[in-house]
């Protein structure tokens, strides 16, 4: 193939600019790879010291009668010094859901909205804060039980 001496300088020159940015970009990649990274504030994770058995947990949210009585988490009782307490809810669109409750310090178990409670309350509502237990016939509210609040680190 006959090529001209500006033809083969072009391919040079061309040739050049190609590799000078192949080193370019591998310089500036190396760079970034071996930058040291900013250093971060870390929080250490605050795990319960007794965490529920997985298997117990999803049994008794799917109606099992055995429950995760390990959860430490206590209930925040709001008007009525009750002895329910709110383990943890799973909430759904307009109030409905499931409630996970225990009493008198005994095993927890799950509750869906509209299920009557041994002591006569209702589930009445569900949010992902807490839920509400009353009278089914009338909807009248006699007891919330709250979550509680994390712990801020």
């Amino acid at each position: 193939m006959n090529t001209t001496p500006v033809q083969r300088t072009l391919i040079w020159r061309m040739g050049l600019v190609v590799l000078g940015l192949a080193l370019g970009a591998s310089v500036v990649g190396w760079s970034l790879a071996l930058w040291p990274a900013p250093e971060r504030e870390s929080t250490p994770i605050q795990v319960p010291a007794q965490a529920p058995a997985v298997e117990s947990v999803v049994k008794s949210l799917a109606g099992g009668n055995e429950a995760g009585a390990a959860v430490s988490a206590d209930a925040v009782v709001e008007p009525v010094g009750g002895t329910w307490k709110l383990q943890g809810v799973v909430a759904a669109a307009e109030g409905q859901g499931l409630a996970l409750l225990s009493k008198d310090e005994g095993p927890a178990r799950n509750w869906r909205v509209g299920q009557t409670l041994p002591d006569g309350l209702s589930l009445l509502r569900v949010s992902p804060t807490g839920v509400e237990l009353g009278d089914a016939k009338t909807g009248e509210v006699k007891q919330r039980l709250s979550l509680p609040k994390p712990p801020t680190p």
